[in-house]
């Protein structure tokens, strides 16, 4: 017998609509959001995911199982994960040397990689779990979350990605945006 399974499209979109039905939709609050961050990366989740998975918990943390045991996390006993989708862009080869066929290093002695665009994106489903929903091996908590402070000065950083481009730049259109490519005025 054939197992069916539903769409992930339907799945992420099932888990949206419940969120807004039960009103624990961060579109739904007034305070602020605490976006959601992948555990290992640190990296911002976006799109329907960061609604789906924020604003509900203090600690933005979220795991895939790998991800928790490569940490030496456990999940908590009868634990459900919550369903978040990523568009696949590029695929990953290993690069390897083609006189020798070894693997090509860096500098720091890691394995290189070169990619290749999909023709299409395509869309993977993966389970993610709270930080709330994992445990270290004795039953204790996992560590607490501690923020990561901005590397730089995001105004900053965007006004010395401005400055070298050596276009003039010019405050006078009252707060409009304004950009003229001919003279490379903004």
């Amino acid at each position: 017998m054939a197992v069916t399974r539903k769409d992930p499209s339907q799945i992420v979109a099932d888990e949206f609509a419940a969120s807004l039905a039960n009103r624990t939709s961060p579109l739904l609050s007034d305070r602020q959001v605490k976006t959601p961050v992948n555990g290992i990366t640190g990296k911002s989740l976006t799109g329907l995911n960061r609604l789906i998975l924020g604003g509900r918990h203090s600690d933005p943390r979220w795991f895939t199982e790998n991800q928790a045991k490569s940490l030496g996390y456990h999940l908590k006993p009868e634990i459900a994960g919550r369903e978040v989708v990523f568009w696949e862009q590029y695929q990953r080869f290993k690069m390897t040397d083609p006189k020798t066929g070894k693997p090509v290093l860096d500098e720091n002695g890691q394995q290189k990689y070169s990619y290749r665009k999909h023709e299409r994106p395509f869309m993977k489903l993966y389970t993610v779990y709270h930080a709330s929903q994992l445990e270290l091996e004795n039953g204790q908590p996992i560590p607490a979350y501690q923020p990561q402070e901005p590397k730089a000065d995001p105004v900053a950083q965007i006004e010395n990605i401005v400055k070298s481009t050596r276009a003039t730049v010019i405050h006078d259109q009252k707060g409009r945006s304004f950009c003229r490519a001919k003279d490379d005025t903004i």
